[in-house]
This record gives structure tokens, C-alpha cells and sequence, in this order.
């Protein structure tokens, strides 16, 4: 689930976790 934060610019901002999967 952490990836797909990642491919979401939007999530990604709001989800920390996937700044850190990266």
C-alpha cells in the first residue's frame, strides 16, 4: 500500500509513509 502512495502526488503529500518507501 505504501507504493501506491507514490504514484499518487496527492496521497503521497498526505502520506508520509510512502515519502519513506521511496
Amino acid at each position: 500500500k505504501q507504493g501506491f502512495t507514490i504514484d499518487n502526488p496527492n496521497a503521497g503529500g498526505s502520506c508520509a509513509c510512502g515519502d519513506s518507501f521511496n
